[in-house]
């Protein structure tokens, strides 16, 4: 092998070499064995029966009328004597995360006594979206009362969930009138709006003196309306 040639493999070889140590170099540094792991964010999950179906759930049916519109459940109890007045439930939807707004996640629950239905039971008390889109949420608490009395102002405020394409979050104005201010103007008002995305908000109010709230959802197809008005107000 001549010496023009062998200067071009140790061309060759160096040239590999600077690229292989540059590589290294653009490589994302390792983590330390003390680090915590990487965790993915959790996954909203929800299961919803078809709105126009479970509409048409009546009280009188038996279990196999059920079944004939909206399939075999989520969950049901364990067999058991149906000639007897023990009520049980059929479950056929849910939606999560779990609201401190109900003692147990809100579900879509058929009661039966006797293999009849005699009650169902929504997330939405009774409010149904017909194309996917928010409907208006139902504020829940606080209701309308006399002033309260307790420092610091916190207020807590509830709704029903809206129903519609999940998953589903929410809007909350809370206005506190202003010393001075007229009710019946939107200046009168100094307000602020908060999300959250459960049926849910803890937030403080800033002095004494009447105040009010409203709630509307918001989902991947469009925003819902407002709701009604709440009024609260406190002494101190």
């Amino acid at each position: 092998m001549n010496r023009w040639n062998t200067s071009l493999i140790v061309l060759g070889l160096s040239a590999i070499l600077a690229l292989t140590i540059a590589a290294e170099f653009r490589r994302e540094p390792a983590m330390a064995a003390d680090a915590p792991p990487a965790v993915d964010k959790p996954v909203f999950q929800c299961a919803q029966p078809d709105y126009t179906k479970w509409q048409s759930i009546s009280a009188g049916m038996d279990e196999g009328d059920v079944i004939d519109r909206l399939g075999q459940p989520l969950a049901k109890p364990d067999p058991f004597d149906r000639n007897t007045d023990v009520a049980y439930t059929w479950e056929y939807g849910y939606l999560t995360p779990k609201s401190v707004v109900f003692s147990r996640p809100p579900s879509f629950r058929i009661w039966f006594q006797r293999g009849k239905v005699f009650q169902l039971e929504d997330p939405f008390n009774g409010v149904f979206s017909k194309d996917g889109r928010p409907t208006v949420p139902q504020p829940l608490w606080p209701e309308e009362s006399p002033p309260y009395t307790h420092y610091p102002r916190w207020l807590d405020l509830r709704w029903y969930p809206a129903s519609g394409q999940y998953p589903m979050n929410y809007e909350v104005e809370i206005g506190e009138l202003h010393f001075d201010g007229n009710p019946d103007l939107p200046g009168g008002w100094n307000t602020k709006v908060l999300r959250s995305d459960i049926p849910y908000l803890a937030a403080e109010a800033e002095g004494a003196g009447r105040g009010r709230w409203r709630v509307r959802a918001i989902n991947a197809l469009g925003i819902g309306e407002w709701s009604d008005y709440r009024e609260f107000s406190f002494s101190r």
